[in-house]
């Protein structure tokens, strides 16, 4: 009879001291998140396997130049030519938000319940180990043509800083994810 009130006991202690172990665990959590893209084919591109680069004004800093060349890279890598008269037009964008912060289609007039969100603000920032931050990119293929979108993907991915293996892993998903949809 003893052992059995001490299993209780013991059964009792151990339940709220695993409990405070997996929450000792959270508040280490990392806050990475993999990439994800999403996208949408359009227009048939041409047959070309030339693309033409469309540069920011100004250059954009640094690391929308390393997106351009991450990018550059991975088209190349696939076989893709990069060339001033491509049938393509490759226009492309960066962004580094803070993760709490989201990014919505437009606000609902029915209540922010039925928010449509591009991109949902993270809601586990009490547990997070550092200022989780948000890296999107977005790559837009335009039929120089027609002007017609062939393809519009944008990827996101989360992590407590970005360098530039994280930025070119976004191109790479991104160039990826196009020549999985088309084909190429």
């Amino acid at each position: 009879m003893t052992c059995k009130n001490h299993t209780k006991l013991a059964t009792f202690w151990l339940k709220p001291a695993a409990l405070l172990g997996a929450l000792a665990g959270l508040a280490a959590c990392s806050v990475a998140d993999p990439l994800t893209v999403r996208s949408t084919l359009g227009a048939p591109a041409p047959a070309s396997m030339q693309i033409a680069m469309a540069m920011p004004e100004g250059g954009g800093g640094a690391p929308l130049s390393q997106m351009a060349s991450a990018l550059k890279k991975s088209f190349e890598t696939r076989g893709m030519q990069i060339a001033p008269e491509g049938k393509l037009i490759a226009d492309y964008a960066l962004a580094v938000t803070p993760a709490t912060i989201g990014v919505q289609r437009a606000p609902s007039r029915e209540g922010p319940q039925n928010t449509i969100w591009i991109s949902p603000p993270r809601l586990a920032e009490r547990f997070d180990e550092c200022e989780a931050m948000e890296l999107r990119g977005t790559l837009l293929l335009i039929n120089r043509e027609t002007s017609e979108v062939s393809y519009r993907g944008k990827a996101r991915t989360i992590d407590c800083e970005f360098g530039d293996a994280a930025i070119t892993a976004l191109a790479d998903g991104l160039v990826a994810d196009y020549i999985a949809k088309a084909g190429r």
